[in-house]
């Protein structure tokens, strides 16, 4: 199984020329970057792969290993994000995607909005977007109407993490995937909601 994170990019970043899976230093990025090592380092990883890329506001669309410089971009000035930059990441990240088993955005709505959804992708696709339950407005960003597209609703109240915690989901799918098997990736791809026991700990993960 081929796996795909989307993530955005962050504020905290290191003060030096860095590959982007590094650079950021936010709290969601670190969850992400912790998950993704737990299972690049697990003995079936090879015949399910997870890849990620970001979503720069500067660069638009970069794979983990874009080595860049320290940047000051804000979300309402992003050439990326609005504007003629908005069509440019639809098709950069609509061609990406097309060659993936299963999709994660760790999104926020300022980007959902940006990728101008739907994607005309096959229904072996399957996206899923995390989502807040009090970001008004999110939910209705996420086409209904398609079968590989889907909203998992996480209740803020439930992480500490507060916004980050669509990284700290992931790295949860991470280490449940790790403790019993990658089997766990198929069945989140066939029932995405799934996601939400994952993530209130090992108790809740099926077996």
């Amino acid at each position: 199984m081929k796996i795909l994170v989307i993530s955005p990019c962050s504020n905290t970043q290191k003060d030096r020329r860095a590959p982007a899976i590094e650079l950021y230093e936010g709290r969601e990025h670190s969850n992400v970057r912790t998950g993704l090592r737990k299972v690049r380092r697990h003995g079936q990883y090879g015949e399910t792969t997870v890849d990620l890329y970001i979503i720069s506001t500067k660069h638009g669309l970069i794979k983990e290993d874009y080595v860049i410089d320290p940047y000051d971009v804000p979300n309402n000035t992003s050439p990326v994000l609005n504007g003629k930059g908005r069509g440019k990441l639809h098709q950069d990240v609509e061609k990406l995607i097309k060659d993936y088993d299963l999709v994660f955005f760790l999104l926020g709505g300022t980007y959902v909005k940006a990728l101008q959804l739907p994607f005309n992708v096959p229904d072996t696709v399957t996206q899923v977007f995390l989502i807040f339950t009090r970001t008004k407005g999110y939910r209705n960003l996420i086409p209904e109407c398609l079968q590989n597209c889907e909203a998992v609703e996480l209740h803020a109240h439930e992480f500490r993490s507060g916004y980050t915690a669509k990284g700290l989901v992931f790295n949860r799918l991470c280490e449940a995937a790790c403790h019993t098997g990658f089997h766990l990736f198929e069945q989140v791809k066939q029932d995405p909601q799934q996601l939400i026991e994952i993530a209130r700990g090992p108790e809740s993960v099926p077996k």
